[in-house]
């Protein structure tokens, strides 16, 4: 507050101030330092990797919705494909319904309806969808 005031000089200031520098005072100021500069400083390079080999590791919508087809046929599901490019479940297998019936189903990823009208695997046809749907109803 004296230094900030003008009444004393910093360093007559610093000279009052006993610190020992040890190991210890050492670590906590790279510690201290280092959260510091952590919240700063930004590797955009490291973010941009890091996309890079998400997008490298994602699973691929095609092979996702071939696998569900055939396993959901094989269940016993009836689904057929629309003009629109998305799916239509038809029928939920009864197996797969009768685990859905379990609260601890419910809690964890809600109920399961007996049909789906609409289904994609394609993110960027289900964002559209969204959109579409959420200009409609701002519009009203």
């Amino acid at each position: 507050m004296e230094a900030a005031a003008n009444a004393r000089n910093i360093d007559d200031i610093l000279k009052e101030i006993d610190i020992k520098v040890d190991d210890d005072y050492i670590r906590r100021v790279k510690e201290n330092l280092g959260e510091s500069l952590a919240t700063r400083y930004i590797d955009y390079t490291r973010i941009k990797e890091m996309a890079q080999q998400a997008r490298e590791y994602r699973l691929v919508p095609e092979y996702t919705e071939s696998f569900f087809k055939k396993a959901f046929i094989r269940a016993e599901g009836k689904i057929k494909d629309s003009k629109t490019g998305f799916l239509s479940i038809e029928s939920v297998p009864f197996q797969l319904r009768k685990i859905a019936e379990h609260d601890s189903f419910k809690k964890s990823y809600s109920e399961l309806l007996k049909r789906y009208p609409k289904v994609t695997f394609d993110k960027d046809s289900a964002f559209k969808k969204i959109r579409f749907f959420s200009k409609l109803v701002n519009r009203n």
